[in-house]
């Protein structure tokens, strides 16, 4: 785990670490974007609950936490959810979870694209649930939450 602006990240990961703002060409990254949308979605709403699937490194918990009585984040990766451990620490209306949410309670396994194009743009948000045996996974309707206004 390397710190980063305040923010933990995965060693391994050198995509999220240049900022959470602009790409390297300028751009508002997809993060930034999200933020943005997700303040005009919940302008005069009162949201009471929410679900982060895909939490990775909880920069989106940590947004829904100011606008949200509770959020309840899910991170299968374990390089990610340690960092979402560290970045939420603080905040006690965030609940987190290591493990994956699928169709199904099973096991499943996580890949990380290491052969991706670009290599500067290898990062920890990339990883997606294959077959496998490495990683728990259940039904979010199986978890029994109840009151949900919001999931990501």
């Amino acid at each position: 785990m390397k710190i980063i602006d305040n923010y933990a990240y995965p060693d391994w990961d050198n995509y999220y670490c240049n900022n959470l703002l602009h790409t390297v060409y300028g751009h508002p990254t997809r993060e930034l974007t999200e933020k943005q949308f997700l303040i005009e979605y919940f302008k005069n709403k009162n949201i009471i609950n929410s679900i982060d699937v895909g939490a990775h490194i909880g920069f989106h918990s940590l947004f829904l936490s100011n606008i949200c009585q509770n959020v309840c984040s899910f991170e299968a990766n374990p390089d990610n959810f340690s960092c979402f451990q560290y970045n939420t620490r603080n905040i006690k209306n965030i609940h987190g979870f290591n493990f994956a949410i699928g169709d199904k309670n099973d096991s499943c396994k996580i890949e990380i694209p290491w052969d991706f194009p670009i290599k500067e743009n290898i990062n920890s948000g990339m990883g997606y649930i294959t077959d496998g045996k490495s990683t728990q996974m259940k039904r979010l309707d199986d978890l029994y939450l109840s009151d949900i206004n919001f999931i990501k």
